[in-house]
């Protein structure tokens, strides 16, 4: 039996070897085969994020296989807003063994909108260390999806953040607000600090401000109106006071916000402020200076009061 088997093994080792002598490197001998496979269907990276991606490659010989593959990953497409790089991009592998390898997935671009997914192209191939020119190894492919979740901020910008006026008046400030983020968004805004004796408003106080396409120079932007009145007083007063109003813009991106739970990517119901909420400020400084005289009204009550003071007066002495 021992003697067969080695008869065996020695016809077969010298029909790979004049198959190799004889034939072209192009038709050499399918020797085994490599699998490979993601653990995502389609990955979600955000802005600030360099996501990870495992592959696990498998090398299955199709005959009797005495040494490992020199195994090579290469990446041979990928959408332009995003740097893929294997962690370990060459290595050897056993056969019926398998290996996994993370991926890294970087952003390398700001100008992307929300919700993009790009496709990855891996291709990995094999070479049997020892007799690769006789014997080949078929290569496997994948794909992974990659999409970009949203990121959110705007900023409140001032064209004249500071002004005078005189008591009893209005005074408006135009508020721009601009969308630097990737995806619609909602803006809500407030004036955050108590401000006695003054009234003010926002108008509107929400706002929905559209994203920047890719390719445009320029950022969306949306323009609202604060109106801010001064006080005033029951009587002919002076004032000459600065004030100050903080004005809160709370940004939430309309955008869905992948994230990955239980080996699932799933859109977020969390109201998280480091991922589809952001927070942007202003101040305005607003001067009431001057005097303050109370209208006609104000000025007849006065008198009235003051000819009844007088009146009463006269009647006590004459009593």
């Amino acid at each position: 039996m021992l003697k067969k088997c080695m008869a065996i093994g020695m016809i077969t080792g010298m029909v790979l070897l004049f198959t190799g002598i004889l034939a072209p490197s192009a038709s050499a001998l399918s020797w085994g085969g490599i699998s490979a496979q993601s653990d995502y269907g389609t990955y979600w990276v955000g802005r600030y994020e360099t996501g990870q991606v495992s592959l696990t490659i498998s090398y299955t010989p199709y005959f009797i296989a005495y040494f490992p593959l020199w195994v090579e990953i290469r990446v041979t497409e990928s959408p332009s807003w995003l740097t893929v790089t294997p962690s370990q991009p060459t290595f050897p592998l056993q056969a019926k063994t398998s290996k996994t390898i993370p991926i890294n997935l970087a952003v390398n671009t700001q100008d992307i909108k929300a919700g993009t997914v790009g496709k990855v192209s891996l291709e990995i191939t094999g070479k049997i260390i020892l007799g690769g020119e006789l014997r080949q190894i078929d290569p496997a492919k994948v794909d992974i999806q990659v999409g970009y979740n949203p990121f959110t901020e705007v900023t409140l910008a001032l064209t004249n953040p500071i002004a005078r006026t005189a008591p009893d008046r209005e005074l408006t400030f135009p508020i721009k607000v601009i969308n630097w983020g990737n995806a619609p968004t909602t803006v809500t805004l407030t004036i955050t600090n108590e401000v006695k004796g003054w009234q003010y408003i926002v108008s509107p106080q929400q706002i929905k401000v559209e994203a920047k396409k890719p390719g445009d120079t320029s950022y969306p932007e949306q323009t609202v109106m604060l109106t801010v009145t001064s006080p005033h007083g029951t009587a002919i007063s002076y004032h000459n006071k600065w004030q100050g109003f903080t004005i809160q813009g709370v940004a939430r991106s309309d955008a869905k916000y992948y994230t990955l739970q239980g080996g699932q990517w799933t859109p977020t119901t969390q109201e998280k402020e480091k991922i589809t909420y952001f927070n942007a400020y202003a101040t305005v400084l607003a001067k009431n200076k001057g005097f303050y005289v109370p209208g006609f009204d104000a000025i007849l009550m006065m008198g009235v009061l003051g000819a009844l003071a007088i009146f009463m007066s006269k009647k006590k002495r004459a009593n």
